[in-house]
């Protein structure tokens, strides 16, 4: 529901930054954090927002605890990089 539903809205509404999917395969918990341009766009947003959450929260069969809002203080992601296998290049000259 939320890559079928939730994220192609998010992605057409203004302000849209991205999103973040957090679970806990031991416990089942899951936490889905949308990053916004800022509050007004954030505002804007919350009332479908809130009805979308609803929504794949009872698809899936999980209770929806709250929505709250937070102002990102540090974001930092890094791509992963590619490996280079050394052992490969042994006794070539590199």
């Amino acid at each position: 529901m939320v890559r079928e539903d939730l994220l192609p809205w998010a992605r057409e509404s203004d302000g849209y930054c991205g999103a973040l999917g957090l679970v806990n395969r031991e416990t089942g918990e899951a936490l889905l954090v949308t990053l916004w341009a800022d509050d007004d766009t954030r505002s804007r947003s919350a009332e479908a927002a809130e009805r979308l959450s609803s929504m794949a929260a009872l698809a899936s069969g999980a209770d929806q605890e709250s929505l709250e809002n937070f102002e990102v203080s540090i974001i930092e992601v890094l791509a992963p990089q590619p490996s280079r296998d050394r052992s490969s290049s042994a006794g070539d000259g590199q």
